[in-house]
């Protein structure tokens, strides 16, 4: 739980400073990337690109108002 939590701060932070956040494996597969969005002078990316890079599970509770992302590898 708290790798997960420490993933999502670093794509946070980097969504902040980059234009688009590149996973880089250490194995022979290929880098992905987030692309992301200027908004009021703000970057965000898509939660759910998170899907397609670190295989995650993404549950809104519309209630709470909270976003759980369980990520997997």
């Amino acid at each position: 739980m708290r790798k997960s939590i420490i993933l999502i701060l670093f794509l946070i932070l980097m969504s902040i400073l980059n234009s688009s956040i590149i996973v880089d494996y250490g194995s022979e597969l290929p880098s992905e990337s987030i692309q992301t969005e200027m908004i009021d002078d703000v970057e965000y990316f898509k939660v759910n690109e998170l899907n397609k890079i670190f295989r995650a599970r993404i549950k809104e509770n519309l209630l709470d108002q909270r976003l759980y992302v369980n990520m997997y590898g």
